[in-house]
């Protein structure tokens, strides 16, 4: 009994789960806050990055926006044009962020053009992970590979005239950017594997490393639970609400494929490699969820 109380004495001294105060634990609710001065903004790792791979939710930017760049909202009278200018546009940029702002953010090569200077807002160009900054500093934006793969085929004009589920596995399968579809989002977050192309044929490796590298990043946001990730976002750090930060910027063509029949079809002639990396990002997710902000979801 002496045994049990000091253990109990001990885990309310100093923390649950290892980094959580008694002063950040709500008996009531049962939820945990991350400490008061792990919620500042100010105090992340600075330069940041988004991993923001093709179709996977540039409306992100906003509450990203937010987070990063409060003092450019504080004292903003929110009329039509400010609000334009001060959300993400159809070329991922803010035109009204600071320049200030647009110094917090930074990037790893260009996935498109990659000699190419971008100019604008960087928050949401489509780069790969820039090595030379911590985990900390990175955050990331994953989706369901299969619900991602035919959305950039869409995109793309490849499933245009297309219909039926056996129609649209055809024509994304036996597609020369199949391989490279199927696997961007690791790619992207995970660039080693771009020059260690050998952790992509042991997948036990791969998911080792992945999961590794997906518990360190700053947040985890799923494009299928676009709200909920805001949501946790705000739970995860203090920082203003953006008018839009739940807004879909730039809304897809409904196409009505059954997802889960063409998944199965994919799956059934191998693995898809991006389901690793998402596996590592929705369990991260959930327990973040569960963490900081059951309330969320």
């Amino acid at each position: 009994f002496r045994c049990a109380a000091f253990a109990l004495f001990c885990l309310l001294c100093y923390g649950f789960q290892g980094n959580s105060s008694i002063d950040n634990f709500n008996g009531t609710s049962g939820l945990l806050k991350p400490r008061v001065v792990d919620r500042d903004p100010s105090k992340l790792l600075y330069p940041l990055q988004w991993i923001h791979t093709p179709k996977t939710g540039t409306s992100f930017a906003n509450v990203l926006y937010a987070l990063s760049c409060g003092e450019d909202l504080k004292n903003l009278k929110w009329d039509d044009q400010i609000l334009k200018r001060h959300s993400v546009d159809s070329a991922t940029d803010i035109r009204g962020a600071s320049e200030h702002c647009r110094l917090k953010w930074t990037h790893g090569e260009w996935v498109y053009d990659p000699k190419k200077v971008k100019k604008g807002f960087l928050i949401g160009k489509h780069s790969y992970r820039n090595t030379s900054i911590p985990l900390q500093s990175i955050f990331v934006s994953i989706r369901e590979p299969v619900s991602r793969l035919i959305s950039h085929f869409i995109y793309q004009n490849d499933l245009k005239a297309v219909v039926g589920s056996q129609e649209a596995f055809d024509i994304v399968r036996k597609s020369n950017r199949f391989d490279l579809f199927s696997r961007f989002q690791t790619l992207m977050v995970l660039p080693e594997t771009r020059t260690n192309t050998s952790l992509l044929n042991n997948l036990t490796v791969l998911k080792h490393f992945a999961c590794q590298t997906i518990s360190k990043v700053a947040w985890v946001g799923l494009t299928e639970k676009f709200d909920c990730s805001v949501c946790l976002l705000h739970s995860m750090y203090e920082f203003p609400h953006h008018p839009r930060e739940t807004f879909n910027m730039r809304p897809a063509k409904i196409y009505g494929f059954n997802e889960s029949e063409i998944g199965r079809m994919i799956r059934k002639e191998g693995a898809i490699i991006d389901d690793i990396l998402y596996d590592c990002a929705k369990a991260r997710f959930e327990r973040d969820v569960k963490r900081f902000a059951p309330h969320c979801c």
